[in-house]
């Protein structure tokens, strides 16, 4: 389960998907720039996107999907813009001070310099204004520094996983030597002698199985000559 990462969104995968409603989630742009703006638009303070975090196709606009007959895409240059300062602009309202908090003086304007007071602007004109970037040029900075950063400690760490896998591949195929030898040993068809030779050659088990199964189809070949 996903949960769309715009701060005023509640929707999520278990009760909003693409079966019940036709919302679909997508994952942060790989894009350094598209990314930065994503993440402003979530609203959130000091936070960064992980693997798993989303955001739900309620804040895209329809030419932001490249629709098939099998699915939507969404597209890579998309950003989302819609029902995203829904809570921004609460905020601001609440942090308006009342009337009632507001010093009364003595003395009201007169009628014709009330006429060229200008009207504030509308809630709805507050809502649909673009993003505001409140970071710095230094924390813009930093931002790209952490992310590249932590590019490299992904690939890094990939590389650590497929080294170990490797290593386990080849302590495997070692053991596996090592009981074929000891089993040749046993049965006489190799000498000691040759044996740790063996273990000093660069002998895969399908070349010993080979050599091992030939020995046994001659019948007069008691020894393994290497």
């Amino acid at each position: 389960m996903v949960n769309c990462s715009i701060i005023s969104c509640k929707n999520s995968s278990r009760t909003c998907n693409s079966t019940n409603k036709g919302i679909t989630f997508h994952r942060f742009p790989k894009d350094p720039d598209i990314k930065e703006k994503w993440i402003n638009i979530t609203g959130r303070q000091d936070w960064f996107p992980t693997e798993n975090s989303r955001i739900c196709s309620v804040h895209f606009q329809e030419e932001d999907f490249n629709v098939t007959a099998k699915r939507r895409n969404l597209l890579q240059s998309s950003i989302p813009t819609l029902n995203i300062w829904k809570l921004c602009s609460e905020n601001s309202t609440a942090n308006i001070p009342s009337t009632s908090a507001l010093p009364v003086t003595s003395t009201l304007p007169s009628t014709s310099s009330r006429k060229n007071v200008s009207p504030l602007p509308s809630s709805n004109h507050s809502e649909n204004r673009p993003s505001i970037d409140l970071e710095t040029p230094r924390e813009k900075k930093l931002r790209r520094i952490i992310e590249t950063n932590k590019g490299v400690i992904t690939r890094q760490r990939l590389m650590i996983k497929r080294l170990q896998c490797r290593f386990r591949r080849y302590k495997k195929k070692n053991l596996e030597l090592k009981y074929m030898l000891e089993n040749l040993e046993n049965k006489r068809l190799i000498t000691g002698e040759q044996a740790l030779s063996l273990e000093n050659m660069n002998l895969t088990t399908q070349d010993l199985n080979s050599r091992y199964n030939l020995t046994l189809q001659s019948g007069k070949i008691r020894v393994l000559n290497f």
